[in-house]
């Protein structure tokens, strides 16, 4: 393959094989770069917004007036883009209105696409770019180079070294001096006034509502003297203006002055259409009289509507409250002093309007030992600010009465949209005691699902991260508070479970959920009136329909001997077996708990049985054995894990491959042969196979070879995963992971989009990026790399017509032999 091919897929490109910036050779020169639009790159861009579409700031810093009549720029493409103000649009789109291209001594243009609307043109990448400037001659002027990856609403400016990659600054200046690393800055000053808190994601209003609705920003007075408000402005990162005036000052009109220790907010009250502050990350500025900066906010991206920033206690990137405190002290984060926590809460339910237990809701817990906690006066506030009171009456609750929560017990109180809204995908949840003190605060980022609820990952501690219950657990324990046990004097015992059969839960006998147990006693035992309990209390009773072929009326049919294993079917009945995870209760013919057992995750048509390693703990089969013993296994597993995933495709059809569907790859990074039994792989939307023979395809050569031991990966080789459920990779937005057999994250993928048998590949070690299209598949054979261009080869890529145009079938690639002698081509 040719060492050019590299250069067609940008994402792959070597940043140390781009050509670097160079000093610019006149007066005329590149001054700012914007290349990551918060909108399209070819977007209107100007006073009103600097942020929708790419620029590049021109400078002349020459004594006379200079006509750019002529000029152009060119991107890393060498697309063109001519400096005009004749086109349609206009792409000087600074000063405004210019009818001509002459630019000051000492002043500045700006050039865009200006919503041009083509597909086609001048574009610049967000990483690893470059631009040029040319003069009417076509003389080069300036080139522009850099190698990182310029977040939005960030521009890129000259380094201290011309000739080295433009940095990155958090403040664009279009039309103006430079900040950070440029040629100058706004100039900075000290003050009692600063900024306190920032709302920039308005909710339920829109951004440009008005006051207490909309966008706003809290000041305070944190000196001696009272100051003055007259002159005073904030501005955003793009340079956007609120004047401190009656406009936006709420009651200014009262008082135009601050005292010491007071706040006051500062509201858009409509300025702008949309608002003044970025929702996906910016900066707002406090700006004295003389034009000073004294104060600061950046916040990131990352943030969740109707939450507010404040300043963290070290760094310089603003965090989200826990609510916003408008002209009050900042809700900065619990104290954790309290036994009493958030334990569950049920946010997305399909009617939010319903009763409990069908409603929304939360879930208090007493975590702590006796006495019991009074909490009279307590409330449960949402990060948008929303109240619910604690004490208005519990809806559920395991022991106690009135306003006392007992110890180790858990009470609810409903949260009906009426009163208040909890947002489904991202909020924050705070427990405020009787004096106003935020005891604990649980946030989750994501929706967890209809009808599931979020619980803390450890409830033991207060302000934990939450994640998705197997189940709801209203007024009980949650999933992840619960162990396995057994009564050792029974003779029945739980060996194996199928939770998550090929096809639907329900179907009947042969197919669907079904529980094996098994007689460890020495005798023959009988099982009449036993049966087995889900973690909804719904029962699965032992009888003819759950036995299939079982006689009632034959005494010796409710009898199972010595060592002997029975399936108990689910066969049309409604107990259910949450493949999330569950809790299965054995009782005896008295309705006494024998054994009960907690498993988190149910593989796709594989089975759960007892470990080896830790009492109570349930791990994977290697394969589904009813009625019969299960397979024995190394528990836990302490073979090699050198083990990655290398190459995946998320959807194919119609290929040429010999594969369709879903398929992954993967490698033995080492030199030890590693057994494939039992690992696992999970995707996003919680679904899990285990690596079983059915699903393996080995090669040899790069040619499918079936193999008797499936389960053995030599080192350096190569195998091609086949999911059973050909949806288990979406082709968008996916993130899976591998795990060992004792259940431990191996590695991480994800990815954004994907492509018609076009396979993906990454990096193993870098979980958080995002894998992206690799050359050409290789199922079963080591991925191709790109390698960094040769310019002394003689054979060059010249062109390429990647499609075909009017069904003309007329794609192409053409090279070019640039050397002095005639070349064979031959293999």
């Amino acid at each position: 393959m040719s060492t050019q091919l590299a250069l067609i897929e940008p994402t792959l490109e070597n940043p140390s094989n781009v050509s670097k910036s160079n000093a610019c050779s006149g007066v005329v020169c590149l001054n700012e770069l914007f290349v990551n639009a918060v909108g399209s790159e070819t977007d209107a861009v100007g006073p009103s917004d600097w942020t929708t579409g790419e620029w590049i700031e021109l400078y002349n810093s020459g004594g006379a007036d200079i006509d750019l009549a002529g000029w152009y720029l060119q991107d890393h493409s060498s697309r063109q883009l001519d400096i005009s103000v004749t086109s349609s649009p206009v792409t000087v789109v600074w000063p405004q209105s210019a009818s001509n291209l002459i630019i000051t001594a000492g002043g500045y243009m700006v050039v865009a696409r200006n919503g041009d609307g083509q597909s086609c043109g001048l574009c610049m990448t967000n990483s690893v770019g470059e631009v040029s400037l040319f003069d009417n001659s076509g003389s080069l002027q300036h080139k522009a180079t850099w190698s990182v990856y310029a977040n939005q609403a960030n521009s890129l400016v000259e380094s201290s070294t011309p000739t080295n990659d433009w940095v990155e600054v958090t403040t664009i200046t279009p039309g103006g001096i430079n900040s950070g690393t440029g040629a100058g800055g706004p100039t900075w000053n000290t003050s009692d006034l600063k900024i306190t808190e920032v709302l920039a994601d308005a909710w339920p209003s829109d951004d440009n509502a008005t006051y207490p609705g909309g966008e706003w920003v809290e000041i305070q007075n944190t000196g001696t003297s009272t100051i003055s408000m007259n002159g005073w402005s904030i501005k955003d990162a793009t340079g956007n203006t609120i004047n401190l005036n009656a406009t936006h000052v709420e009651d200014y009109n009262i008082s135009d002055v601050i005292a010491p220790g007071e706040r006051r907010i500062v509201a858009t009250n409509g300025i702008r259409t949309y608002g003044v502050f970025n929702n996906g990350g910016d900066s707002a500025f406090l700006v004295n009289p003389s034009g000073e900066y004294v104060s600061a906010a950046n916040y990131s991206s990352s943030g969740i509507a109707g939450h507010s920033w404040i300043e963290p206690l070290s760094g310089d990137v603003w965090v989200m409250a826990a609510f916003p405190t408008a002209g009050q002290d900042n809700a900065r984060s619990a104290n954790g002093t309290s036994p009493v926590r958030i334990n569950e809460v049920m946010g997305n339910a399909t009617n939010s309007c319903l009763s409990y237990p069908d409603g929304e809701w939360v879930e208090l817990s007493h975590r702590g030992s006796n006495p019991g906690i009074d909490i009279t006066g307590w409330s449960v506030k949402t990060g948008t600010g929303q109240s619910f009171a604690v004490d208005s009456g519990f809806v559920g609750r395991s022991s106690g009465s009135g306003s006392i929560v007992d110890a180790q017990s858990f009470v609810v109180f409903s949260t009906p949209p009426t009163i208040g809204e909890m947002l489904i995908n991202g909020d924050t949840l705070s427990l405020i005691n009787g004096t106003g003190v935020i005891v604990d605060s649980i946030k989750w980022s994501a929706d967890p699902g209809a009808n599931k609820t979020a619980i803390p990952m450890d409830a033991e501690l207060s302000s934990q991260p939450m994640m998705v219950a197997g189940w709801a657990t209203p007024a009980a324990a949650n999933p992840n508070q619960l162990t396995s046990s057994v009564n050792e004097s029974s003779n029945f015992r739980i060996s194996e479970i199928m939770a998550n059969p090929i096809g639907s839960d329900s179907n009947l006998y042969p197919e669907g959920e079904w529980v094996e147990i098994v007689n460890v006693g020495n005798d023959t035992a009988s099982f009449q009136g036993w049966k087995l309990k889900d973690g909804r209390n719904s029962s699965l009773i032992f009888d003819s329909q759950s036995i299939p072929g079982m006689n009632e009326s034959v005494s010796s049919d409710w009898e199972l001997e010595a060592g002997g294993h029975l399936v108990i079917w689910k066969n049309g009945r409604s107990m259910t077996l949450q493949n999330s995870g569950d809790v299965l209760t054995l009782l005896d013919g008295s309705g006494e708990v024998v054994q009960t057992v907690v498993y988190n995750l149910a593989p796709l048509n594989s089975t759960l049985v007892s470990g080896n390693d830790n009492e109570g703990e349930w791990v994977y089969s290697p394969r589904p054995t009813p009625g019969e013993a299960n397979p024995l296994f190394e528990d836990p597993y302490t073979g090699d894990v050198s083990l990655e995933v290398s190459e995946v495709m998320a959807q194919c059809s119609s290929g040429n491959l010999g594969i369709d569907g879903d398929w992954l790859e993967l490698h033995n990074t080492g030199s030890t042969d590693i057994n494939l039994s039992r690992w696992l792989l999970v995707n996003d939307g919680g679904d899990a196979m285990v690596l079983r023979g059915q699903y393996i395809i080995h090669f040899t050569d790069g040619i499918a070879t079936p193999q008797p031991d499936w389960w053995n990966l030599e080192g350096d080789e190569y195998v091609v995963i086949l999911p059973e459920n050909n949806g288990f990779l979406s082709n968008f937005n996916e993130m899976f992971d591998l795990r060992d057999p004792n259940g431990d994250v191996r590695q991480e993928i994800r990815y954004s989009d994907s492509e018609n048998c076009r396979s993906m590949q990454g990096d193993a070690s870098a979980w958080s990026e995002d894998w992206l299209n690799s050359m050409w598949p290789t199922p079963g054979e080591e991925n191709p790399q790109p390698t960094p261009w040769n310019p002394n080869d003689p054979v060059w890529f010249t062109r390429i017509m990647p499609g075909q145009v009017h069904g003309r079938d007329n794609e192409f690639i053409e090279i070019t032999n640039m050397g002095t002698s005639v070349l064979n081509l031959a293999g």
